[in-house]
């Protein structure tokens, strides 16, 4: 980002290639997709709305990976959380993803617990 604000060209080709270089996209964004990923870098609330298939994991994954601190994504869709965290650890290595859900068995409330150590 330059210092006027303004995210150029060479902004988003830097992106697309932590796109192609993490996920393995060679095209880079999907509409909608940097336009998400750039309000997050920007310390923007951001809500994103895209239709089923667009994405919207690669936007919350890839500011993740970019934006230091901690990232929250909010979904009703709870098996879709715990397989995209069991998905970054499985193909990326990454062990600092965390979800919580309602809980149901005493493996969850397990689960819930190490989790909110790992906040700490």
């Amino acid at each position: 980002m330059h210092a006027s604000g303004e995210y150029s060209n060479a902004d988003e080709e830097a992106l697309k290639f932590f796109v192609n270089y993490i996920f393995g996209f060679e095209k880079g964004f999907q509409p909608g997709q940097y336009t998400a990923v750039r309000r997050l870098l920007e310390k923007q609330d951001t809500i994103v709305l895209l239709p089923t298939g667009s994405g919207k994991s690669l936007v919350y994954q890839l500011s993740g990976f970019v934006v230091p601190g901690l990232i929250m994504v909010v979904t009703p869709l709870v098996s879709l959380i715990e397989d995209q965290v069991q998905n970054l650890e499985r193909n990326h290595g990454i062990t600092n993803a965390i979800y919580f859900a309602h809980t149901v068995t005493k493996e969850d409330e397990e689960k819930k617990a190490k989790n909110l150590r790992l906040l700490h």
